[in-house]
């Protein structure tokens, strides 16, 4: 099999979006967005049902036109490109193949349309059927065909016609957890490999994780957070982030005081409570001010018996324990009737804790994220 770059020719674009709005009446469902997307990158627009993310991909590929605002391919200005004229290859949630024609056709289709020689429509549509693993199902229907070789066959009807942009609008999310994972990796694959642009709408906050060099989280048709994963999951800019990506414990605190690195908080539960503030705040807090604290929970520690522990300590006892081989998931009730969640990774060997005990938690200073309020 030939290399992937050696079949496809890409030539990937640079994607600039300026201040874009579009309303419908006085609804806006995408309000002043700006983003850089670099040539190769894998960036996702993340957010829950109705945030605005695939109405920012239509109009990104020329399917609505907005309001206010500009979108630049490279140095071209494309409010006023019609669809068929950007080069742009989309991937949509329910595959759009033709029932009636064998898988060959449909990768075929768009070339006809563009009329490429037959030879050359032949040959590239070999190199795609190779390139998604599809060899020797040519002929078959897409009703042959399962979810997952359907949105094989709907990907490379996509990269055949070797656009300069690559727009996915939730691509997986009819198939089931196991396949979802693997075409995902493959997904990864294809775009690592070929280097082209790609745009990746979902609400799947794993998977957003899993595949982009870059995320734009929305909320409510803004962009409240951009960054790599690592960022958006490590350093959310506010509670709606934290909340949706991820799984967060919330604890409302005020500032006792700061010094150096870190800040004493009062937060109900919590004993001696001291966190390094460098790792969220760009600089120390106010005392007296209030702040959120955020504990990821993986990050709280079930404390065993003789451990030493002298500061962020909770005591509260075990409402439910889920045994799901990987790890361990328990919810925590303190004495303020708070729920906490804690994960507890590799139970092997480890005992699994019965509702109605008693326990200790603790969290390292450094690994709590500060909020504002």
């Amino acid at each position: 099999m030939n290399t992937i770059k050696e079949d496809i020719k890409i030539n990937s674009t640079e994607v600039k979006i300026h201040n874009l709005s579009k309303r419908f009446d006085d609804f806006y469902a995408v309000k002043g967005v700006s983003l850089h997307i670099e040539k190769g990158d894998f960036f996702t627009f993340l957010g829950p049902s109705g945030c605005g993310k695939t109405t920012l991909l239509r109009m990104v590929a020329g399917f609505t036109m907005p309001n206010e605002g500009d979108i630049y391919f490279d140095d071209q200005r494309m409010n006023n490109i019609p669809p068929w004229e950007r080069n742009v290859g989309m991937v949509f949630q329910s595959y759009a193949l033709w029932p009636h024609m064998t898988v060959y056709k449909n990768i075929a289709f768009g070339l006809k349309e563009r009329k490429i020689p037959k030879s050359e429509i032949r040959e590239r549509v070999k190199n795609a059927l190779e390139m998604v693993n599809l060899q020797g199902m040519e002929n078959r229907r897409p009703s042959q065909l399962s979810g997952g070789q359907q949105q094989r066959v709907a990907l490379a009807r996509t990269l055949v016609i070797q656009p300069r942009l690559l727009l996915l609008d939730e691509p997986l999310s009819n198939l089931d957890a196991k396949l979802r994972i693997q075409m995902r990796n493959e997904l990864l694959r294809l775009q690592r490999e070929m280097g082209i642009t790609s745009i990746y709408v979902t609400h799947d906050q794993e998977e957003a994780l899993a595949i982009s060099t870059h995320i734009a989280v929305m909320s409510k048709g803004e962009v409240i957070q951009q960054g790599t994963p690592r960022e958006i999951y490590e350093s959310p800019n506010n509670q709606v982030v934290a909340d949706f990506v991820g799984t967060s414990n919330f604890l409302e605190c005020n500032v006792k005081a700061v010094s150096g690195d870190y800040v004493y908080l009062n937060c109900p539960d919590v004993e001696n409570s001291r966190i390094l503030w460098k790792t969220s705040l760009q600089q120390p807090p106010a005392e007296g001010s209030q702040l959120t604290l955020n504990i990821r929970p993986e990050s709280m520690r079930i404390s065993n018996k003789g451990d030493r522990y002298d500061e962020n300590i909770l005591r509260g006892k075990i409402i439910t324990s889920v045994y799901l081989g990987s790890l361990i998931q328990y919810q925590v009730e303190t004495s303020s009737e708070k729920n906490i969640r804690v994960n507890v990774p590799n139970p092997r060997r480890i005992e699994v804790l019965e509702a109605d005990q008693d326990i200790i938690l603790t969290f390292s200073p450094d690994e709590a994220i500060l909020l504002h309020a």
